[in-house]
C-alpha cells in the first residue's frame, strides 16, 4: 500500500516526518509509514480540490451517480487488503 501523499494524480515526491497509523480495536501500530503534509502540499491539494468542485458541481446528477459507483467500484476491487487494513 503506498502511503504517500496523492495530490490530484500524482503522489507527493515530497518525504517529510512521517507517522504510524493505531488500531483503535487494539492500540496497536499499523504497519507502513504515513507522511505528513507539508503546507504546501495542503494549499495545493485546496485549489485542486476547488477547481474540481467548480467543474463537477454543474455535472448531471446521473453521470455523478456513475462516477460514485466507479470510485465504489474501485474502492472494492482492493478487495481484502483494504478491509483487513481498516479491520
Amino acid at each position: 500500500m503506498d502511503t504517500r501523499n496523492l495530490i490530484g494524480y500524482n503522489y507527493s515526491l515530497r518525504i517529510g516526518k512521517t507517522f504510524k497509523a493505531l488500531d483503535p480495536s487494539s492500540g496497536k501500530e499499523l504497519e507502513g509509514d504515513f507522511y505528513a503534509a507539508s503546507l504546501l502540499e495542503a494549499d495545493e491539494a485546496i485549489l485542486l480540490a476547488e477547481k474540481a468542485f467548480g467543474e463537477y458541481r454543474y455535472i448531471d446528477r446521473n453521470k455523478r451517480a456513475a462516477f460514485l459507483r466507479s470510485a465504489a467500484d474501485e474502492i472494492t476491487a482492493l478487495g481484502d487488503e483494504l478491509i483487513e487494513r481498516a479491520m
